[in-house]
């Protein structure tokens, strides 16, 4: 009995070892997904720096004008505004902000599409939805900056690489990153520099002083005009027949013109006085032509007191022959030299 029951229990473990090795094995199962998975974080986003901000010159005077100058580096809008209030040109806070979450969107999308397309399994389900919110994020911040997602990805890769962002990936409105621009105020003002950078922003300041312009000196006195340089402008010489004293017609109209010139001279220049020269040609001795020049500028001195002239500032003088306007021996020099000449003398 008891071999019968050895018997029959070996049947059964040889049969169930058999059924075990004709079953097939299925594949493992895969692993449980992570509950974690996330995309890793983006680069840290820049602030907007200022490489340099000048004016030259910093001192000007009133109407002159100055330059301003600046450079700067992940820039992703500028602008320059004036301690007076006034905005010299840029974008505005609110397009500055907007184009900086626009770009640091993009730079999260753009971190982000490498370790997703590298994700596998359960987890490559879940990276693709992420990168589906941070594409709609970011499309939406770019609308948002008046730009395109491409656009804005252009930025964030400059961003990354160090580079200029092209207009098209700026704020609206903004000043170039790098520039120059004429200002002319007119009293002294700060100048400050506003950077938007996708991790925040720089400012730098600069003084323009503006001094009134220097007074115009004084003007010039006006020149007066001497007794003797009114006589010689204004009075005209007579002259004589020869070897004649007397007026000749032609020559008493000439002495009209001259009392009407002196009276108005000495009214204007109430000092100095006028010497009345009498002249003679070559001919004759020089004691006689001392004596008939004498009797010229006699003649004339009184025609010219009888016109009204003060006597007083009128002196007769002979030359003779000593002071010929003219040195020729002919008829036509002889008559320039019989004259009676005007000279002031100023005191």
């Amino acid at each position: 009995m008891r071999k019968r029951q050895v018997g029959v229990f070996l049947v059964a473990m040889t049969m169930m070892f058999a059924f075990t090795g004709c079953r097939k094995k299925g594949p493992a199962p895969p692993p449980p997904p992570r509950a974690d998975f996330r995309l890793p974080d983006p680069p840290a986003a820049p602030r907007g720096g200022v490489t340099s901000f000048s004016v030259e010159p910093s001192a000007i005077e009133r109407g002159q004008s100055a330059t301003l100058r600046w450079s700067t580096s992940n820039a992703v809008g500028v602008r320059i505004e004036a301690s007076d209030g006034r905005v010299m040109g840029g974008c505005s806070d609110a397009d500055g902000e907007a184009a900086s979450a626009a770009i640091r969107a993009a730079m999260a999308l753009e971190a982000a599409r490498g370790p997703a397309g590298a994700a596998t399994g359960a987890n490559a389900e879940q990276a693709k939805s992420q990168l589906a919110k941070l594409e709609a994020d970011a499309t939406a911040a770019a609308q948002k900056a008046g730009m395109s997602l491409q656009d804005a990805l252009t930025g964030a890769r400059n961003i990354v690489s160090g580079a200029t962002l092209p207009a098209a990936s700026m704020a609206k409105n903004s000043l170039p990153p790098t520039g120059s621009m004429q200002v002319n105020p007119n009293d002294t003002v700060t100048y400050t520099l506003i950077v938007f950078g996708p991790g925040g922003v720089s400012r730098q300041q600069v003084t323009l002083r503006v001094a009134a312009p220097a007074p115009p000196p004084p003007p010039a006195a006006p020149r007066t005009i001497t007794l003797s340089e009114r006589i010689s402008k204004e009075v005209q010489d007579i002259f004589f027949n020869y070897d004649k004293s007397d007026l000749r017609e032609s020559d008493r109209a000439i002495l009209q013109r001259n009392a009407e010139a002196l009276r108005n001279i000495f009214r204007d220049i109430p000092t100095g006085f006028v010497e009345v020269e009498g002249h003679c040609d070559e001919r004759g001795s020089a004691e006689y032509n001392l004596g008939l020049g004498d009797r010229r500028s006699t003649t004339t001195r009184e025609f010219l007191v009888q016109l009204g002239v003060p006597a007083e500032r009128l002196k007769s003088i002979s030359y003779g022959k000593e002071r010929p306007s003219c040195t020729e021996s002919n008829e036509g020099c002889w008559q320039k030299n019989r004259r009676a000449h005007f000279v002031g003398v100023d005191q």
